[in-house]
C-alpha cells in the first residue's frame, strides 16, 4: 500500500506551500460547517480555485465539513456539497453521519 501525504490548507499560502513541498493530497474547510474556525478557509469560489489549482499540479482535494449539521442548515449543507462536487472534489469529509447518508 502507497502511503498519501495529506497536508491541512486554510489559506492559498499554505495551498501553494503543501503543492510545492509534495504533498499527494490537501484538505480544506468552507467558511461553513468546518471547525477549523481559526483558518481562513475558503468560500464557494475559493474552493472552486483550490481544486483547479491543485488538480493542475496532480493533487488530490478533500474538503471537510466537521461539524454536526442542525436541521434547518442541511439545505444549505447539500448544496455546497452538490458545488464542490461539480467542481470536481474528490472527496468530502464529514462528521454527521446523516450528512453522509444523504
Amino acid at each position: 500500500m502507497k502511503s498519501e501525504i495529506l497536508a491541512p490548507v486554510g489559506n492559498n499560502d499554505m495551498l501553494v506551500a503543501a503543492v510545492r513541498t509534495g504533498a499527494d493530497a490537501i484538505y480544506f474547510g468552507a467558511d461553513r460547517f468546518n471547525a477549523r474556525r481559526n483558518a481562513d478557509n475558503f468560500n464557494v469560489e475559493g474552493i472552486k480555485s483550490v481544486i483547479e489549482y491543485a488538480h493542475l499540479n496532480n493533487v488530490k482535494c478533500y474538503l471537510t465539513l466537521n461539524t454536526i449539521i442542525k436541521d434547518a442548515e442541511i439545505q444549505v449543507a447539500l448544496k455546497l456539497v452538490n458545488e464542490v462536487a461539480a467542481y470536481g472534489i474528490d472527496a468530502v469529509i464529514v462528521q454527521d453521519l446523516g450528512l453522509a447518508r444523504l
